[in-house]
């Protein structure tokens, strides 16, 4: 029988990475600061977001490559698409 042990495991905190690309891949993360971006950003209805997202989906799909290649081990996708469940880019 194995011995139990009392291991007590420390996980360090989730640390965001922000990876702001254009659409041909140029990082653009120290250009366009995170307010800058925040001000850009409006509100619209799901269906219309879910359109543009889909209507991009190549394009973002390859960007998450591109991104996941210069940065492997950040594969876990996080994205600021509209509504639950709403991008299927990511693993």
């Amino acid at each position: 029988m194995p011995l139990r042990r009392n291991i007590r495991r420390t996980f360090l905190p989730t640390t965001v990475i922000r990876h702001l690309l254009d659409a041909n891949g140029k990082n653009i993360s120290q250009a366009i600061s995170h307010d800058g971006l925040s001000q850009q950003c409006h509100k619209m209805d799901k269906p219309l977001s879910r359109k543009i997202v889909g209507s991009q989906k190549s394009l973002l799909e390859k960007l998450l490559k591109l991104t996941n290649q210069r940065h492997p081990g950040s594969g876990k996708h996080h994205c600021c698409c509209p509504g639950k469940n709403a991008c299927r880019t990511g693993p």
